[in-house]
């Protein structure tokens, strides 16, 4: 079960409340600032819970390659 401990970090790293996140002239710099973190920091569930939430629709990894692979694609 996640935890919301990704979303804390990616915000206090973007600069930003939690909320501003999902702000979509956001995203590919949001990305990209979780390209960077370590994927094994946090385990797969917490990582599709935070996309998830991003993008604002459930979205499922078979693992971190697939979940790099989508960071990549949307960070432009």
């Amino acid at each position: 079960m996640s935890d919301g401990k990704l979303l804390e970090e990616l915000a206090a790293q973007a600069d930003c409340y939690i909320s501003s996140l999902r702000d979509v002239t956001e995203r590919k710099r949001v990305f990209r600032i979780l390209l960077e973190m370590d994927p094994a920091r946090y385990g797969l569930e917490e990582w599709e819970y935070t996309l998830s939430y991003l993008i604002g629709n459930k979205v499922l990894f078979p693992g971190y390659d697939e979940m790099r692979r989508f960071l990549r694609e949307n960070a432009g």
